[in-house]
């Protein structure tokens, strides 16, 4: 979702999304403390999502996306657009 907003609200161009080596979020997770669970596929989402509840303590999901499907955010760009504006950028 961040490449895609920066790429829609700096016309094409980013600089803080795209990371040369993938971050190990579950190992992030296990190092704060939390359960970490990950989801390559669409069914196996419903199952970390289920286990991490039946766990009640922290835990984080990692869910692989593509990158090229872009996420619902046209709201979200016009209030940084509004946001941007009010403070005279």
């Amino acid at each position: 979702m961040i490449y895609h907003g920066e790429k829609m609200q700096f016309h094409g161009k980013f600089c803080s999304s795209i990371f040369r080596h993938r971050l190990a979020v579950g190992e992030i997770a296990k190092a704060m403390g939390a359960v970490s669970f990950s989801a390559q596929r669409p069914g196996e989402l419903a199952l970390a999502v289920r286990e991490a509840l039946r766990r009640r303590q922290p835990c984080v999901i990692e869910a692989a996306c593509d990158l090229q499907e872009v996420p619902p955010m046209g709201a979200r760009v016009r209030a940084l657009e509004r946001e941007m504006a009010a403070v005279g950028r």
